[in-house]
């Protein structure tokens, strides 16, 4: 492949495609998320454990204070109470009091369900043991603390202290074990592994990235337990080293199920109910709006209706018939929402058994009903966010289907929820034979068994997609197997966002949208040609599903496990399942492989595939190997990337528009995707009745019988439907798609060769036969069956096919990974490599690898490109150097490899893979993407620029008259900032014009800045209501890294502007939409001056923006303002002036609490402490800040201070919920937990060395919660000095490397093993390495080095920005793979020839013998055997000493010799005494001596005879001629002529004495 062309990853046909990366993956980080809930420090426990007693499986336990039950639901799961009271109570469980209708559900429902454990009580060393045959519970009677163990001893959980009763709370703290992962809490938007976060479970209106909108109190660990807190009441769970679960009630009340994953989703949906089954038509896209918006209490959008009025509820019909116009499938339609907008009301009269008349129908909600099903096939619903006092009407008689539940059903403690989920569950199962499907949000433990949690509202956008699928995917690890997310949010969206959010949605359990709330309503048909076909497509894919999805529905309905899972669900035991990218994927079933698309970049990086399994690619075929990190996968908008477990068996059906639609006599075609033993259980029912809770289902399994790769049989098992259900088909046809990459060379139904058709068309026309298509992903075998009765089986044989992957798998055998730097800049050079790794079982020969660059690169410095073998295993490495130019495309940029190779039959091969990098743009003008500015004209004419999302930008025309700046804004001209003022900035205007790029909107670009100063000045505007804070992230050369908010106030002002400074303020817009622009020249749109604080004595190198896109900059300017002096002595703060102070309400407090106004009087600082609430304790401070949340107060130490220290707290009496940070620099140095009034004050002592910047920020637990939100930061305080001499000394590094010396060949035959050691006076930042000429990696534990000859470089920097020069070991030269050695005999010629490969230091020797090894001689040329054949045995060693010797001889049998015809004596029948006769011989060996006997007389059996008659001499061709007289003395009779050989016979003949005449 050319460089400059950018490869495709995944090669044609199927075969093992390559892997673009092959790493660990990238560590989930701690979440910024605070505990609302937090540990009361002041908790105390329940002290020592006297005595227990045990009533069958219930032990009670007696501590110093209150009281201890265990109850063992059966053997592996128990129930867990504690209380300080003395009195067990179950509040989530018993009536409220006083009593409430609207909160009666209960979170347990399935106790019953449990056969009751056989528990032994053992009371030992101080130990009480509650043991079944399955777990040990163990308590410490002196601290009360409870240990789990297994049956063998081993540990499931311990505490590390014993529960604690705070004053409303209660804490389980847990002792931490080493490698322990943590899933659950229900639907945390944005994760799934919550190892070293915290997690929230609670009312929560956070319907984006980190709410918790369906939190359950049900977590599940790595370790083998699941564990629900039985309470409806809200808590917060830290799983860090300091492990605590809490919740705000004095009461400790736990169910805990031990076993895996999928084990603890068993036992606890089984307690709190198993997930709802819904029909089929709840699995099918739906689709939600208020058509009834003429209802004066409806709370509208205020936008359009676009080709609908949607004036009446009836006006629904329209928007059903457009489904079926578009076929675009859908199974449901919610006709109003839970704004107001109601439905209309049925006529009176109407009569619900009346069939519908589309002439004069009736236009009520009844009528609506029935028309929605006539004209398109679909069930209504309603949404509602009142009591559900309407059921029987609306269920019973007009037809409702489904509900949809809004917010208005959360209530206190979500019991609220709960409850109306039941009740809507309840109302559809009364006054219908249908199963309920209820949307519901704000759900809680038990919720699946009622509702399906929604995600809430959210705006439609790229980035939503990767929140959503953990929010999804995770709520599956709490039991919630039925999620559910509007297609592209209710808000915002474009068709991009609409288009890949949809994608991925057809494969989760439910999917639906919502209209009215943005510009373009929410339906599939509505974003252009090009979406429309794609999103038809991905609907009519998950159709096709089905019967698939259905199986997996109703499997969740029985398990408790979803068809929606994360990877730690489905491979626990993979450690790159716990990684941030596995966060962004998941599986449907066990088969799918769903790795959704989250942002513009056609490219998708990071895809997971776990190991143990090949992994196919859906749409090409390509078969990947498990247990790596595939980068570079290339995913147009048409594509989402998909991959189907290798083994895997999927049922599958017709494609139409709903369920309904299909008979249920349609085929079932078995997808199939062979490599060994595999089966899939198929579950029906009628899909939409009851009827299934009575038995009346079916279970049909296919079973799969093939090789585990390469050529073979593959046979196809259809089993019968065991089992019945009203409506259950006689007999269907079955079909096959079997993903071999193979022809078979016939294919049977039992013993019948079915036909081979020529193609699609004529299998399409044909009852049964097959053909294969070679272009269909890689190859698939097209089989129609034939029916099969219901109670019959069926075999399907592909007679020599193959496993995916096709009959010679080697060949393919062999992937390419790309190594890239984090990021290049444009016009800087960057280090790639290449690895080749033959997966194969034979040697690659002939290897080269090519880089491919996008246009604008250059590559130069190529090592290691071609390698002559590589051996099976083994892995080879290219380095390169790249250069993006300074005019190539920035951005993330595709960078791929192509190796070129031989395989092991002598056929040319090529393997592509690829990577990603970020190129970082060398200036802000070149990182322009926006048209912000424009002409009347190329507004309107044009349709150019979108300032603010909707067509509207600044106006060129008008900025040259602006009247600030005075004189007005051209391109390139000077906008002054505060002219005059130690504070001006002089920015430069857009040189390059109007209708072009000349804004950038903030969306994750690198760019590359220079320069000293104290501030980053940026010139910039949003559109956005209220503005917007995005965080920037600032690089300096030392590596150093600061972030920082900087706030856009609105371009429309909308009041206070909270430190931006008005720069440009021009009169009225430019908008596509308005011929005669500028419009609204009234009114002043302005663009403002922020700055972003830098350290000053640090060199910048590159700014990364923020994701914002409604926030559009122009310009950015280093520039230099006053500084106040840093501080050379301990000073207070409140003694300081800060460099700036914000404050949520009133003036900040020096040395007083804060104030309403500064004429308010003074009151001193005061924290009150009621740790002990008989005895509350006020703290009093001279010195500090009084402030009211949100509240930073920035301060410049300048690198002078050496720490930090305050007493924090809740001032006073004040009742709100905050916290406290420190940070210094941009990084948090301190977080308090959460204050709430009667917290003792904490006292933080923060190291503040090398520090630039401290800020004290006090913040609500939650935006706008600031009620009674003031802080204090008592005797806060700097301890400070001159300053420290600058450490201008680099730190040194030294290198040991294990084994210390290569082999006496100068090779490592061991792979060398590099531990790095670093010193430095002022303390070492960062070690890296690397190796040859590949990128820069930081240092974080010893290095193993590959195979190969490389070298190994390696250098620190200190904390001062120091940074060492690179250091050089030795070249390294590396091979610990020992040579293959072969040979090949040629039968024909006769010789043996010997061929040897080493991938690593290359062959040295290569020897041979003939003689069962005693003696070896070196191979030089192929060895030729003689007649008498020969046997060799032969070896090879290469240059590192390692040693390959064949297992067995080659031979070449002896030549086949005839054996040699045997002598023959031919004589004369009869002679007479005396007479000449001739005697002739043949079959002698030519040249020997023989001689010819007889006996004297007749009959005589000498053996040797008596009688020489002549001497005889064998001619060369092996005969004699004798010419004999007979002695006269010969008797008459039969003589016997003997030929011998040294005193043998070899011969005889008979003759006949006669004194008569001769004769012959």
């Amino acid at each position: 492949m050319a460089v400059g062309t950018v490869p495709a990853l995944a090669v044609s046909g199927a075969g093992l495609a390559p892997a673009a990366a092959a790493d660990a993956g990238t560590p989930i980080s701690a979440s910024s998320i605070k505990p609302e809930v937090g540990v009361d420090a002041n908790g105390s426990t329940l002290g020592a454990i006297a005595s227990f007693s045990q009533a069958d499986n219930v032990v009670t336990l007696v501590p110093a204070k209150g009281a201890v039950r265990v109850t063992f639901l059966d053997d592996g799961n128990f129930r867990l109470e504690a209380t300080p009271t003395g009195t067990f109570t179950d509040p989530a469980n018993t009536p409220e009091s006083p009593a409430d209708p609207t909160r009666i559900a209960d979170i347990v429902v399935g106790a019953d369900q449990f056969k009751k454990g056989s528990v032994t009580v053992t009371d030992s060393g101080g130990v009480i043991t509650m043991a079944t045959a399955t777990v040990k519970l163990e308590a410490n009677k002196a601290s009360g603390a409870f240990t789990l163990r297994r049956a063998d001893g081993t540990v499931v959980w311990q505490e590390s202290s014993a529960l604690s009763f705070g004053s409303d709370t209660t804490t389980q703290h847990l002792e931490p074990i080493a490698g322990e992962q943590f899933l659950g809490g229900g639907m945390q938007n944005g994760r799934v592994v919550h190892t070293g976060s915290t997690i929230n479970i609670s009312n929560n209106f956070n319907w984006a990235d980190g709410g918790h909108p369906n939190a359950a109190p049900y977590y599940m660990t790595s370790a083998g337990y699941g564990v629900l807190r039985n309470t409806f009441a809200p808590g917060s769970y830290t799983f860090t080293q300091n492990e605590t679960t809490t919740h705000r009630e004095k009461r400790f009340d736990a169910y805990y199920f031990v076993g895996d994953y999928k084990q603890s989703l068993d036992g606890y949906t089984k307690l709190t109910g198993r997930p709802n089954l819904p029909p089929v038509y709840g699995l099918e896209y739906g689709d939600a709006d208020c058509y009834n918006r003429s209802n004066p209490g409806y709370s509208s959008s205020g936008y359009g209706e676009g080709d609908t009025p949607k004036q009446v509820t009836f006006d629904a019909v329209q928007t059903a018939k457009a489904f079926k116009d578009n076929d675009m499938p859908a199974g449901w339609m919610l006709v109003n929402d839970g704004y107001g907008c109601e439905y209309t009301p049925d006529p009176a009269g109407y009569d619900k058994d009346a069939p519908y008349d589309p002439v004069n129908p009736d236009k009520g909600l009844g009528g609506t009903v029935k028309a929605i099903k006539a004209e398109a096939d679909l069930k209504t619903g309603l949404w509602t966010q009142r009591s559900l006092t309407n059921q029987e009407s609306e269920v019973g008689n007009d037809g409702i289907a489904l509900r949809k539940l809004d917010v208005a059903w959360v209530g206190a403690g979500y019991r609220l929820a709960l409850t109306g989920c039941e009740s809507a569950k309840s109302g559809i199962e009364s006054y219908s034979d249908g199963r309920a499907n209820t949307l519901m949000v704000e759900g809680w433990a038990g919720s699946q068994r009622c509702g399906v949690q929604w995600t809430g509202d959210h705006s439609g956008n790229l980035d939503q997609g990767r929140w959503g699928v953990s929010a999804l995917a995770g709520a599956t690890n709490s039991g919630m197997a039925f999620t559910t997310s509007d297609v592209d949010g209710i808000f915002g969206g474009s068709a991009e966002s609409y288009v890949r959010d949809l994608q991925w949605k057809a494969f989760a359990p439910e999917i639906y949208s919502m209209s009215g709330w943005a510009p373009t309503d929410k339906r599939p048909w509505l974003y252009g040609e090009t979406a429309t076909e794609i999103n038809r497509k991905y609907l009519q894919m998950r159709q096709e599903l089905m019967p698939y999805i259905y199986s997996l529905a109703v499997d969740a309905s029985n398990t408790g496990v979803g068809m929606m899972r994360t990877m730690p669900l489905e491979f626990p035991n993979d450690p790159l399942s716990y990684t941030k990218e596995a966060e962004t994927q998941f599986f449907l079933g066990r088969d799918y492989l769903v790795a959704p698309i989250s942002n513009s970049n056609p490219v998708r990086n990071g895809i997971v595939l776990p190991a143990g399994s090949q992994w196919v690619d859906y749409w090409t075929g390509a078969v990947y190997e498990g247990g790596q990190i595939l980068n570079g996968y290339s995913a147009p908008l048409e594509t989402l990337p998909m991959f189907v477990r290798a083994g895997s068996v999927v049922p599958q059906g017709e494609i139409a528009r709903n369920a309904s639609l299909v008979p249920e006599d349609s085929p079932i075609t078995v997808d199939v995707y062979p490599a060994g033993a595999s089966s899939f259980a198929m579950n029906e029912d009628d899909k939409v009745s009851r009827e299934y809770r009575n038995g009346a289902t079916s279970r049909q399994e296919f079973a799969v019988t093939a090789p585990a790769k390469d050529g073979g049989d593959v046979a196809v098992t259809i089993g019968k439907r065991d089992g019945d259900y009203a409506g259950k088909a006689a007999a269907r046809p079955y079909k096959l798609d079997v993903h071999s990459g193979s022809q078979p060379s016939a294919v049977l139904v039992g013993a019948t060769i079915l036909d081979k058709v020529a193609d699609a068309a004529a299998f399409d026309a044909a009852e049964t036969g097959w053909y294969y298509d070679a272009a269909d992903a890689g190859g698939t075998v097209h089989v129609k069956a034939g029916a099969v009765a219901s109670n019959a089986t069926a075999t399907i044989t592909l007679k020599d096919a193959s496993a995916v992957g096709g009959t010679d798998s080697d060949a393919k055998a062999a992937q390419v990974a790309v190594t890239l730097e984090e990021k290049v800049f444009q016009g800087q050079a960057t280090q790639a490599s290449a690895q080749f790794t033959n997966t194969g079982s034979n040697a690659k020969t002939d290897v080269v690898i090519t880089p491919a660059v996008p246009e604008g690169w250059s590559v130069s410095n190529a090592k290691g490109n071609t390698v002559a073998s590589v051996a099976p295993g083994a892995t080879v490495q290219a380095t390169f150097e790249l250069t993006p130019g300074t005019e190539a495309a920035a951005g993330l940029q595709s960078i791929g490899a192509t190796a070129s190779y031989t395989d092991s039959k002598g056929a040319a091969r090529e393997v592509t893979g690829s990577n990603q990098m970020y190129v970082a743009y060398g200036s802000l003008a070149g990182a322009f993407n926006n048209i912000s500015v424009t002409t009347a004209n190329g507004s309107f004419v044009d349709k150019l620029g979108n300032f603010d999302g909707g067509g509207a930008t600044f106006s060129a025309d008008q900025l040259k008259t602006a009247p600030v700046p005075a004189g007005g804004v051209s391109p390139g001209s000077t906008v002054t900032v505060d002219a005059g003022l130690p504070t001006e900035v002089n920015y430069t205007w857009p040189a390059v014009g109007a209708d072009k790029n000349n804004a950038v909107a903030l969306n994750g670009q690198t760019v590359a800045l220079t320069g000293k100063g104290t501030d980053l000045a940026v010139l910039g505007s949003s559109a956005s209501g209220p503005g917007v804070s995005p965080e920037f992230t600032i690089t300096y050369t030392d590596g150093t890294v600061q972030k920082q908010s900087l706030y856009y106030p609105n371009w429309l002002p909308q009041g206070d502007t909270k430190g931006a400074k008005v720069a440009i303020k021009s009169m009225g817009r430019n908008s596509t939409g308005q011929a005669s622009n500028p419009e609204y020249t009234s009114t002043g749109y302005q663009i403002y001056s922020g700055t972003l604080r830098l350290l000053p004595a640090k060199e910048l190198a590159s700014v990364q923006l923020p994701i914002a896109e409604n926030v559009k900059i122009f310009d950015w300017q280093v520039v230099d303002f006053p500084l106040p002096t840093a501080p050379d002595a301990d000073a207070f703060a409140s003694d300081l002036e800060p460099v700036s102070a914000t404050n949520g309400y009133g003036v900040i407090g020096w040395d007083v609490v804060n104030k309403d106004s500064a004429g308010s009087p003074d009151v001193p600082l005061t924290i009150i402490d009621k740790t002990d609430p008989a005895k509350p304790v006020t703290n009093t401070y001279e010195k500090g800040l009084g402030v009211h949340a949100p509240s930073n107060v920035q301060f410049y130490t300048g690198g002078q201070c050496t720490s930090f220290s305050s007493f924090v707290g809740l001032e006073g009496a004040f009742g709100g919920k905050i916290i406290f940070t420190i940070v210094g620099d941009g990084k948090v140095l301190y977080q308090s937990r959460t204050f709430t009034s009667g917290f003792a004050p904490e006292h933080p002592v923060v190291d503040l060395t090398g520090v630039s910047y401290v800020e004290l920020k006090v913040d609500p637990i939650s935006a706008g919660a600031i009620n009674g939100a003031h802080g204090v930061w008592g005797d806060a305080k700097f301890s400070c000095g001159a300053p420290a001499p600058v450490d201008e000394t680099a730190p040194v590094t030294t290198a040991t490397i294990a084994p210390a010396e290569p082999a006496a060949s100068g090779w490592y035959t061991t792979a060398p093993a590099v531990t790095l050691a670093a010193a430095d006076e002022s303390g070492v930042e960062l070690t890296e390495y690397k190796i040859g000429e590949g990128p820069w990696t930081e240092y974080t534990g010893t290095v193993t080095l590959p195979e190969g000859v490389n070298g190994f470089s390696y250098r620190s920097r200190d904390t001062a920005g120091n940074l060492e020069e690179a250091k050089a070991a030795a070249e390294f030269k590396v091979d610990t793979q020992a040579p293959t050695v072969s040979a090949a005999v040629d039968a024909d010629a006769r010789t043996v020839t010997v061929e040897a490969a080493d991938s690593g230091s290359g062959i040295a020797t290569v020897e041979y013998s003939t003689d069962g090894g005693a003696t070896w001689q070196a191979y030089a040329a192929a060895i030729q055997a003689g007649d008498d054949g020969v046997s060799v045995a032969y070896r090879a060693t290469d240059h590192a000493g390692l040693a390959a010797a064949s297992a067995a001889d080659a031979v070449v049998a002896p030549v086949d010799t005839p054996a040699p015809p045997a002598p023959v004596v031919d004589a004369p029948a009869k002679a007479a005494p005396g007479e000449t006769v001739t005697v002739q011989f043949t079959g002698l060996a030519a040249g020997a001596k023989y001689a010819l006997w007889t006996n004297a007389k007749p009959g005589k059996s000498a053996a040797v005879g008596d009688l020489k008659l002549a001497d005889v001499t064998a001619g060369a061709n092996g005969s004699a001629t004798v010419d004999i007289t007979l002695p006269k003395s010969l008797s008459n009779g039969m003589h016997t002529l003997l030929l011998q050989q040294g005193g043998t016979v070899v011969a005889n003949s008979a003759i006949v004495v006669n004194k008569g005449k001769g004769g012959r």
